[in-house]
Parts: C-alpha cells; sequence; structure tokens
C-alpha cells in the first residue's frame, strides 16, 4: 500500500514533537517573568564569572573584561540616543521588507536589557572577586556595600526610570575599575600613580564615549546639550568619588591578593624552594590560621607567614606591621619591610618574625608602602611554662 506525501507529512507532523508550541511555551515563560529577567540574567553573569574567571594577568581574563565593556558602552550610546529619539528609521529594501541588518538590530535591541544585564553580572563580579582576594573584609567592606547599593538601586524600577543615566555611573565605574587594575598589572607596582592614571583613562574613554554619542544626533541643541553635559557630570562624580575612597584606602590595592597569611612558632627553607612551618595549637582550633593561640616558651619566636599572589614581572615592597592591643587600643611597635616578587601561581611566600614580645593580644597587618592594607591576622600571646616535648604540627608550602 503506497503511502502519499501528504499522508507521509501528516504522520511525521503528528508523530514528531511540536516544535511550534514549544517556542510558544518557551516565550510565554518568559514573557510571564520578563519583569524578573534583568535581575536573573545578572545573577548568571556573576555566577558565570565566578566559576569560570582565571588570573588577573590572564590576557583572556583582560580581553574578555574589555570585550563586555565595549559592547555595554555601545548599547549605553544606543540606549541614549533612543531616548532622545535621534535614530531615524531603519532603511528598508524595495520590496518594503527590513535591510538584514536592520532586522539582526531589532531582533538584538528586544533583548539587549537582558544581554546587558548579564555582562554587568560579569564584569562586577570580576571587580567584586578581585578587590575582596585583594584586602581584608575590614578594609573593602565600605567599597563592597556601596557597589551592592548600586546594583540594587539598577534593579529597581524608580532609578530605572531615570533612562540610561545610571547606567552610566555603572559604565564609569566599570571602565575606572578595569584599568585600576590592568594598569598596575603592566607597570609591575600599585601606588597613586597608576591609580590615578587608571582614572584618568577611564574619564578618557567615557569622555569619548559621549562625544560619539552626540556625533549625528538629531535633536535640539538645548537638549542634547543638557544630557551630555549631565553624563559628564556624572562621569566626574564617580571619578572623584573614587579618588575620595582611595585617598581614604577603601579601595584594595589590585592586583596584589593575600592568599594565606599564618602564625607559627618556626618558618624554614627546606631544600627544593619548600617552606616548612611547625606550630602546636589545642587540637579543637582547627580553625586557625596556625598558633592565633600561641603558647609560647622561653626563647620562641613569633613567625609570620604569608603567600601574597601578584602579577607577573610585578616587584613591590610590602610592609609587616606588628600591633599590641594597649588600654589606648591597638598600638604599633614595628614595621619590617618585606620585598615582592610576583609570578607564581602558588604566590609570592615570605615571613617575618618578632622575639621581643609580651603576652596579650597581638595583631599583625600585610600592608603596601602607603598603608594600604592587604589581609591582616589576630592572635594571643600566652606564657607556656610547660617542659614536656611538644607535638609539632608541621606544614609544607
Amino acid at each position: 500500500m503506497k503511502t502519499s506525501h501528504d499522508d507521509r507529512s501528516a504522520t511525521q507532523a503528528v508523530n514528531s514533537p511540536n516544535s511550534a508550541e514549544s517556542a510558544r511555551g518557551l516565550r510565554g515563560f518568559y514573557l510571564r517573568h520578563e519583569k524578573h529577567a534583568p535581575a536573573a540574567f545578572f545573577i548568571a553573569g556573576f555566577l558565570f564569572d565566578v566559576l569560570t574567571l582565571g588570573r588577573i594577568d590572564d590576557p583572556l581574563t583582560i580581553f574578555s573584561q574589555l570585550g563586555y565593556l565595549l559592547i555595554v558602552s555601545v548599547v549605553w550610546r544606543l540606549e541614549l540616543r533612543a531616548e532622545l529619539h535621534s535614530e531615524k528609521s531603519p532603511k528598508k529594501s524595495p520590496d518594503g521588507q527590513l535591510g538584514f541588518f536592520a532586522r539582526w538590530r531589532d531582533r538584538f535591541w528586544r533583548y539587549h536589557d537582558e544581554i546587558v544585564h548579564f555582562l554587568y553580572g560579569s564584569l562586577l563580579s570580576a571587580y567584586t572577586l578581585f578587590y575582596f582576594k585583594s584586602a581584608s573584609l575590614a578594609t573593602s567592606f565600605i567599597f563592597m556595600f556601596a557597589l551592592t547599593v548600586l546594583l540594587i538601586a539598577n534593579e529597581m524600577s524608580r532609578f530605572q526610570k531615570s533612562g540610561p543615566h545610571l547606567r552610566l555611573a555603572l559604565l564609569s565605574l566599570c571602565w575606572m575599575s578595569f584599568f585600576s587594575y590592568v594598569l598596575p598589572t603592566l607597570f609591575g607596582f600599585v601606588g597613586w600613580f597608576p591609580f590615578a592614571l587608571a582614572v584618568l583613562a577611564g574619564v578618557v574613554v567615557v569622555f569619548a564615549l559621549l562625544k560619539w554619542t552626540g556625533k549625528g544626533l538629531i535633536s535640539t541643541h538645548e537638549v542634547l546639550g543638557f544630557q551630555l553635559r549631565k553624563a559628564r557630570a556624572i562621569t566626574l562624580i564617580v571619578a572623584l568619588g573614587l579618588t575620595l575612597a582611595y585617598a581614604l584606602r577603601w579601595l584594595p590595592p589590585v592586583p596584589i591578593a593575600a592568599l594565606q597569611i599564618g602564625v607559627y612558632h618556626q618558618v624554614e627553607r627546606v631544600p627544593g624552594g619548600i617552606y616548612r612551618v611547625k606550630y602546636v595549637r589545642p587540637w579543637y582550633a582547627f580553625w586557625q590560621s596556625g598558633a592565633q593561640t600561641f603558647a609560647a616558651r622561653p626563647g620562641d619566636k613569633v613567625h609570620v607567614f604569608a603567600r601574597v599572589f601578584a602579577p607577573g614581572r610585578f616587584r613591590d615592597e610590602l610592609r609587616v606591621r606588628w600591633l599590641k592591643q594597649g588600654a589606648r587600643g591597638w598600638e604599633g611597635t614595628d614595621s619590617i619591610p618585606l620585598t615582592l616578587v610576583g609570578g607564581r601561581d602558588d604566590g609570592f611566600r615570605g615571613f617575618a618574625l618578632k622575639q621581643n614580645y609580651t603576652p596579650g593580644k597581638w595583631r599583625v597587618q600585610l600592608e603596601t608602602t602607603e598603608g594600604r592594607e592587604i589581609s591582616r591576622i589576630s592572635f594571643e600571646i600566652v606564657a607556656d611554662h610547660g617542659t614536656d616535648e611538644r607535638d609539632w604540627m608541621i606544614e609544607d608550602y
């Protein structure tokens, strides 16, 4: 028995999954939850970078961040032009249909908000992770809190109605943050010079974007001038805010990052380029980094060992600052220099020791030469009058 072409087509349509209905189902799901899509895409971008982010000096990391910034910059330009109603109608072909590029742009623009939120999530997750790794929470908390407030504000309808200007503040922050870790990576040191140059570079890029945005706009001179002046003012406010945060030492010293810091009874370098640390601590104090309850016997020296990551060709100086809690709070006792050489995946390794000390609460802060804190560790020195053989715990780094 033969089957006609129409019969076969009908049979195939019945037996195969209905792709059209499936597409409509996905489209309907998206439309029902469209108001939550930007936040969802932002979270997705954040998690994507958390899982895939490489070393801060990895060329792939740097160029991917640069690519994200270029995309969100172009989209921001289109947003401002759309707000000013200055774009001409898309060109149509002789048969009345939209051209290829016009159709592509129309489809992209339909989902541009979700795409931009995904890219912002990736950008800000990278900067947040870099900043978080580059300093102790005590010094980076204020900046992290400010980032969080800005991100939440970006998701609020009241701020979204303000147009692209809030996003320009976010975009300016991203450009300046990008240069603030790329330039020290290239120069091989941190300090006011690379930071000031990073802020200046961010301002120049955003001002160039604004000039490009205003080129060829069909708008009244007054409206266009007001919008661009407002945008420049927002960029300068962000630059001033970052500079103030740097002066107040709220900004972490990226691209330096402390990988480990601990207190030990002994630190020695053994053959093979390995650092061997020895310490004694109660079995239940497993959360401590080394001997943060330092049982001191006569002749013991307090060693603070640290591993600090820095990009390749990076060479700078750190300070190991010792403080003791007294009647007037934390009082500095010593500041020991430590030369930092970058390039190792496991970080530069170094230690400082102290042999003249008294029992009490102590703190060691790892800082740059400008006094910007990278990491800290608190510990307590208690007198140990025992004479029995100590059960050493040993680790190699």
